[in-house]
C-alpha cells in the first residue's frame, strides 16, 4: 500500500503478488494489485495485463462487484464495443444469472437499434431481478422504438398511410411497450425515470 501511495507501481504489483499468498490480506492485496496496474497503464501491453488481471481476479471472485464493475469500465470506450460484446457472451455463457451481464448486452443491442435483440436480452435481466428498474423501462423504451422504426418500414412510401393490418402491428408494438412502462408505476412509483 505504501508503495501504491507513493506511485511506485512495480513494486506495488510486486508485493501485492507476495500478500495474495495470505489468505487474511488476499482481498486488499487484489485491490492493490489492480488499482497499480490500471494507474500504471502506458502502454498497449500493460493494457492488456491489466485486462487479463481483472479477468483473472474476476473469474476467481466472480461475485465480487468491483472487478465486474473495473471490466464494464474497461470495455466502455466507444471503440471497443466488439469486444464488450464478446465479453458479455463468456460472461452470459459462464453465469447465466448475471442480470448486469444481460442488462448491458441489451443496452449494446439497444445501441445498435436492434430492437428486438435487445428486449430478448433486457427480458432475461428482468427474470432474475423483476425489479430492475432501469431495465423494465429500456425495454419499453426498446419496444417504442421498434413502433417507429417499423411505422417507417410499413408506411406507403408515397403517402406515408398505413394499411389497417400494418396499424394493428405498431399498436401492438407500443401496447406492450405501455405494459412494461406501466409496470413501473408499480415498481418504483417515485422514481425520477418512472416519473
Amino acid at each position: 500500500l505504501a508503495a501504491y501511495n507513493q506511485k511506485d507501481y512495480e513494486k506495488a504489483v510486486r508485493y501485492a503478488n507476495v500478500a495474495m499468498q495470505d489468505p487474511a490480506k488476499a482481498n486488499d492485496a487484489q485491490e492493490i494489485l489492480i488499482f497499480s496496474q490500471k494507474d500504471n497503464c502506458k502502454t498497449h501491453a500493460d493494457s492488456v495485463a491489466y485486462l487479463n488481471t481483472l479477468k483473472d481476479l474476476h473469474a476467481k471472485n466472480p461475485q465480487n462487484e468491483r472487478f465486474f464493475g473495473m471490466m464494464i469500465d474497461y470495455y466502455s470506450k466507444p471503440w471497443m464495443v466488439a469486444e464488450k460484446k464478446a465479453w458479455l457472451e463468456e460472461e452470459i455463457s459462464s453465469n447465466a444469472q448475471n442480470k448486469m451481464a444481460w442488462a448491458l448486452k441489451g443496452e449494446v443491442l439497444m445501441n445498435e437499434e436492434k430492437w428486438d435483440e435487445a428486449v430478448e436480452a433486457y427480458k432475461k435481466a428482468v427474470e432474475i431481478d423483476p425489479e430492475f428498474v432501469q431495465v423494465i423501462f429500456n425495454i419499453g423504451i426498446s419496444l417504442n422504438s421498434k413502433a417507429i422504426a417499423l411505422k417507417d418500414q410499413l408506411a406507403d412510401k408515397a403517402t406515408g398511410r398505413l394499411t389497417v393490418e400494418n396499424n394493428k402491428k405498431i399498436l401492438d408494438v407500443l401496447n406492450e411497450s405501455k405494459g412494461y412502462l406501466e409496470k413501473l408505476k408499480t415498481t418504483a412509483p417515485n422514481q425520477a425515470k418512472t416519473r
